[in-house]
């Protein structure tokens, strides 16, 4: 993997460039708040980055590794996030409407008020997550995993 640093990523993508498959971001690198819409990251190493505010609608972010990552009112609206690790993410408030997260893995992530809605969510691992006051209307939710799940009422729900 070809490490980039923030500054790079930056100025790379606003040069135009949207293709960063495979790399690797810097770890507690801060990308908050900037628009990386349609960035591809196929399979990127994404840990431990601060991507609150950040708008990446549109983008390609399956298979990505992005555990510890910070979310929180991120706009993921239409993102591609199929495969993706989303291991202890933190993501409330963020907006996954349309997004596709098949496979995807987001056991221990604090997802409270996370807008899912029309989502795919389809054998994503939610084991040990806090989905408090979450919109998953209009999701699919075939073979999704939920154990110890807390549930958008509150309610905490552990069946596969």
């Amino acid at each position: 993997m070809v490490s980039v640093s923030r500054e790079d990523l930056i100025r790379r993508f606003l040069a135009g460039e949207r293709n960063f498959s495979g790399t690797d971001i810097y770890l507690e690198s801060d990308l908050s708040n900037l628009n990386l819409s349609g960035i591809n990251m196929i399979g990127t190493a994404l840990h431990e980055l601060y991507l609150e505010g950040t708008n990446l609608s549109g983008a390609n972010l399956s298979n990505a590794g992005m555990s510890m990552v910070n979310l929180e009112n991120a706009d993921l609206t239409n993102a591609n996030l199929s495969g993706a690790n989303l291991f202890l993410g933190y993501l409330s408030n963020a907006n996954f409407t349309g997004a596709n997260l098949t496979g995807a893995n987001l056991s221990s992530a604090e997802l409270k008020n996370a807008n899912f809605s029309n989502a795919n969510l389809s054998g994503v691992d939610f084991t040990d997550s806090n989905l408090h006051s979450a919109n998953l209307s209009g999701t699919d939710l075939s073979g999704t995993i939920f154990g110890n799940t807390i549930m958008p009422d509150g309610s905490i729900q552990s069946s596969h």
